[in-house]
C-alpha cells in the first residue's frame, strides 16, 4: 500500500502518516495524510508572552499550522 501511495504523492508534500483499514472486497483500504513541505519564519512582538501570541495568532493564515515557538528576551 505504502509504495502505492508515494507514487500519488503531491508535488510540495510528503506523507505524514499511512493507516492501514484492512480489506474491503479484496482490496486494501487505508488512508493516507500527507503534509507540506514548505515552511516559513513569522515573527510576532510584544510586551508579553500573551500579547505576542495573540499577534502572532492575527498573522497566520487558516491555511498555515504553528510548528513551534520561540520566546527571545
Amino acid at each position: 500500500m505504502r509504495s502505492t501511495v508515494l507514487v500519488e504523492e503531491p508535488e510540495g508534500y510528503e506523507l505524514a502518516a499511512l493507516r492501514g483499514r484492512g480489506r474491503v472486497d479484496g482490496n486494501l483500504v487505508g488512508t493516507a495524510v500527507f503534509r507540506p513541505t514548505a515552511t516559513s519564519t513569522v515573527e510576532a512582538e510584544g510586551r508579553d508572552y500573551l500579547s505576542a501570541r495573540a499577534t502572532l495568532d492575527g498573522l497566520v493564515t487558516a491555511d498555515q499550522i504553528v510548528l513551534s515557538l520561540r520566546v527571545v528576551d
